[in-house]
């Protein structure tokens, strides 16, 4: 899909994320070069595959570099709907909805109380 979108001149926004701890008794899951693509966005979160999500604050490493992708695609969004569409705000609307629902899960799923 990758490489097709590429040959026809249309771009994908994708962040790659991979684990740098291992899974105990497994060892690694999925390697750095299984989990990313050459000229992509690449982060690592301090976790194993099982635990990468798993969030236990907001101070978390791991979890501001997923909040900071979030808020980096909401600003490029908001940028691309201001500069392609006439009706801007409703996909901004609709770009800020989408933000929140995700950081909502990404809240309740680290248990956060913010």
């Amino acid at each position: 899909m990758i490489r097709h979108l590429q040959k026809t001149g249309r771009s994908l926004e994708l962040t790659c994320f991979f684990e740098e701890l291992p899974l105990l008794a497994v060892g690694e899951v999925v390697s750095k070069d299984s989990a990313t693509f050459s000229g992509y966005n690449i982060m690592s979160i301090y976790a194993s595959h099982r635990d990468m999500v798993k969030f236990g604050n907001a101070d978390e490493n791991g979890f501001k570099r997923v909040v900071r992708e979030l808020i980096r695609w909401e600003r490029h969004l908001r940028l691309q709907a201001s500069t392609l569409f006439d009706d801007s705000h409703a996909i901004y609307a609709v770009a800020t909805r989408v933000l929140a629902y995700l950081l909502d899960l990404i809240f309740m799923t680290s248990g956060s109380s913010m």
